[in-house]
């Protein structure tokens, strides 16, 4: 019973730092898109 416990902790864990990965991921993935639009319309502006 304990070893089923801990191999499901295991893979919790394992769970939780992929989606950590993903959202990071994610996030950086986003910020420039952005950055980028916000850029574009400064330089329309500008211009």
């Amino acid at each position: 019973m304990k070893n089923d416990e801990e191999k499901l902790l295991k893979e919790l864990e394992k769970k939780k730092l992929e989606l950590q990965e993903s959202l990071i991921k994610e996030k950086e993935e986003l910020v420039p898109k952005s950055l980028d639009s916000k850029g574009k319309k400064c330089l329309k502006k500008i211009d």
